[in-house]
């Protein structure tokens, strides 16, 4: 049985000539389903994409779960233009990225009345937010190169998010470590130094105690 590896933004795929696409291929009608069909890395890769779909589909946590089904039907319009195996496979590939960053951390302990943890991959998406706290709280310095972002909601896939992170603050020409937090609509906000790298548990734990409320 032939079997390679893809490790590919925190999805360990691995792919053997057993596996097979979501679908019946069988009943493989269109250009795409053959092409998808007929090649084992797209096989797996639509098989990937579906089990990513249904996990972001059952988080009920997740902000703007309810977009995800538009958005599937649109990435799956999208996906039926490609005409060769090069843009099925980038396109597989970029819509797994898409729901990667939604991931329920369950093995960790929330001490908050909602009890659930988000880790959001795309540890870019809050700087704009946490620079213009700090510059509401008359603080000087940026906020920059976060790690994996924890958020902490307060409903389920709408209202209020406590987000937090590990990042570097730059002040002056000098950067350190931080934990920093803030909310999307209390105005909570709230920066600490750190000297060495924090734990997930540790973050939520900052995130619960200095930025959470509703």
């Amino acid at each position: 049985m032939s079997r390679f590896v893809l490790f590919y933004f925190g999805w360990l795929i691995i792919f053997t000539n057993t596996q097979a696409a979501s679908f019946d291929c069988l009943n493989a009608a269109s250009q795409q389903e053959k092409l998808i069909c007929a090649n084992e890395e797209l096989s797996v890769l639509d098989s990937t994409l579906n089990a990513a779909y249904k996990n972001a589909l059952s988080n009920r946590d997740v902000p703007g779960v309810k977009q995800i089904t538009v958005e599937q039907k649109n990435w799956l319009s999208s996906r039926n233009k490609c005409k060769n195996q090069e843009c099925l496979n980038h396109a597989y590939l970029s819509r797994i990225e898409e729901l990667n960053p939604y991931t329920i951390l369950s093995s960790l302990t929330v001490n908050t009345p909602y009890h659930t943890a988000i880790l959001i991959k795309n540890s870019a998406s809050r700087l704009d937010s946490f620079n213009a706290s700090l510059k509401f709280k008359g603080l000087e310095g940026k906020i920059s190169k976060c790690k994996s972002l924890i958020d902490l909601p307060i409903e389920s896939g709408r209202g209020n998010h406590s987000i937090g992170g590990s990042c570097i603050y730059s002040k002056n020409e000098n950067s350190s470590k931080v934990m920093v937090c803030n909310d999307d609509m209390l105005g909570y906000f709230k920066i600490s130094p750190i000297e060495q790298e924090v734990t997930e548990q540790k973050l939520v734990d900052f995130i619960a105690a200095n930025c959470f409320g509703g």
